[in-house]
């Protein structure tokens, strides 16, 4: 819900406000940074077209943000899958994580300019813990 309340039109036209309406300097300044061109008077409050436009734009990057969570996921079960502590220390996690990133979100990265899959450690912007499994003493 925190978030939710701005996505109300109701909401939007009340907290919006051209700033040359908020004190006569910034109505000074608002008009000399036209210099000298002719322009007609802003509205004081958002127009509703710039509402609808607003509106329209609520889940553009949901998508892309779900694949980012299944990515994280996917990975996650990846490298918990290892059979042993040695298959783990073999394991190359930059190149699995860039490799499944960019077959998960369809995104380019790095790799597209000949850096390989195994450029950046993005395995660590998210906490997965690996398994640490028992060695042999």
């Amino acid at each position: 819900m925190l978030e939710n309340w701005c996505w109300s039109r109701k909401e939007l036209r009340s907290l919006s406000k051209h700033y040359s309406f908020l004190s006569s300097e910034f109505k000074a300044a608002y008009q000399e940074s036209l210099d000298g061109r002719a322009a007609e008077e802003p509205s004081e409050h958002i127009p509703d077209e710039l509402i609808d436009n607003l509106l329209k734009t609520k889940h553009v990057n949901d998508a892309l943000f779900n694949l980012r969570q299944l990515h994280f996921g996917t990975f996650d079960m990846a490298v918990h899958e290892g059979s042993s502590h040695e298959a783990l220390e073999k394991m190359d996690f930059s190149k699995l994580y860039n490799s499944m990133r960019k077959d998960i979100s369809k995104i380019d990265g790095p790799e597209v300019l000949g850096a390989g899959d195994d450029w950046g450690n993005g395995e660590a912007t998210f906490v997965c813990h690996v398994p640490v499994w028992s060695k042999k003493r």
